[in-house]
């Protein structure tokens, strides 16, 4: 059985799960974020094997941090369109088993006033994201209220005094973790509860609005749309539309029947895609654009997915360079971490100037997200 113990800092986390623990695994440190994400996942599935062999697990903080995200975006510390991405990602890892809701969830907050008292008492720790932890505290009560929806049982409000008793494990391990419908019953929770109207930005519209992307084959008639595309984005990649290189690999794309076209529900253009499945079992993304207004849409998703759908026969290894950590473009590389590219070397720069890296993917079946 798993158990997360959470609630916002200086809420005596730490402090109850070495009082009452006798399996705990801790928060992770002030690492690089790679490092963080990397160790959530492992302490999550440290604790689904431990509760598959009978165990009891507690976990100091939940790693499943789309709470977070919910509570920075509400905050307005991100903008809709970071939440929709962290939405994106989150969902693609929630189903994998990457992340997961906690059989019981023990949450605390003792109010502002001690909080702030814990703090100053805890010479130990700086925690120099208090005030910002502090202004969440409403969005992370929000979201755990949204969690016991699904099942009030699961979620206790308090930490008890007299550690996991009996009746609080009676409620036994959840028939799932990971279920998709746990991920959407939660977010549309979320978001019918907060005074919004069903479908808004909570992200649940992304899958549907992918269903409603149509991806096509480039024609030699669908030059100018690559252009018009390529207009938008030549800050980030460099001149391209009057640059005959790129007319030339655009072309020959076009000829190999290797370029697709995203069309939103209007017919209009919004992506458009070059990839190489000639030299299989390697493959490579050359260029992916999706237009500005669209972005966060799942368009890049539905072009990618059809491309492996139609050319990538597993086992194989997909690559791509896409933009350095301090590229202005850099949320580029959250795209490709979420459908499980991993960062490789670093390559040269751009003809902008911009930092560049490769990243890629060992497909050894076709991911989830492409069937």
């Amino acid at each position: 059985m798993i158990v997360v113990v959470e609630g916002p800092s200086a809420a005596g986390k730490s402090t109850w799960c070495r009082r009452h623990a006798s399996h705990w695994l801790p928060e992770p440190g002030p690492w690089p974020m790679e490092e963080i994400l990397r160790y959530q996942v492992d302490r999550w599935r440290q604790a689904t094997t431990a509760s598959a062999e009978g165990d009891v697990i507690v976990l100091d903080g939940d790693p499943f941090k789309l709470y977070y995200n919910w509570a920075a975006w509400r905050l307005g510390e991100t903008d809709e369109a970071d939440w929709r991405e962290q939405v994106e990602f989150a969902y693609l890892r929630f189903v994998a088993g990457d992340y997961g809701l906690a059989d019981l969830i023990l949450y605390s907050d003792p109010g502002e006033d001690e909080l702030l008292r814990r703090k100053e008492a805890d010479t130990t720790r700086t925690r120099r994201n208090f005030a910002l932890h502090t202004r969440m505290r409403p969005h992370f009560r929000q979201w755990y209220e949204a969690v016991a929806t699904l099942d009030p049982r699961r979620v206790v409000w308090g930490f008890p005094n007299e550690g996991l008793s009996g009746e609080l494990l009676s409620v036994g391990p959840r028939t799932s973790r990971s279920d998709p419908q746990l991920f959407h019953h939660l977010l549309t929770t979320l978001t019918n509860g907060d005074g919004q109207q069903s479908g808004h930005s909570s992200g649940l519209n992304l899958g549907v609005q992918q269903r409603d992307i149509r991806v096509v084959d480039a024609t030699a008639a669908d030059f100018d749309s690559f252009l018009v595309l390529a207009a938008e984005v030549e800050d980030w990649f460099g001149p391209m539309v009057d640059d005959g290189g790129f007319h030339k690999a655009v072309a020959n794309s076009v000829a190999r029947g290797s370029a697709l076209l995203a069309l939103g529900d209007a017919g209009d253009v919004v992506g458009g895609l070059l990839f190489s499945h000639h030299d299989a079992p390697k493959y490579s993304i050359g260029w992916l654009v999706v237009r500005g207004s669209m972005r966060s849409r799942g368009v890049g998703q539905a072009l990618l997915a059809e491309a492996f759908r139609r050319w990538v026969r597993p086992p194989g290894e997909v690559s791509v360079v896409t933009f350095g950590n301090e590229h202005p473009g850099a949320r580029s590389r959250r795209f490709y971490e979420r459908l499980g590219f991993q960062p490789a070397e670093i390559v040269e720069d751009g003809p902008e100037g911009g930092s560049r890296q490769r990243f890629r993917l060992q497909v050894a079946a076709l991911p989830d997200w492409a069937r």
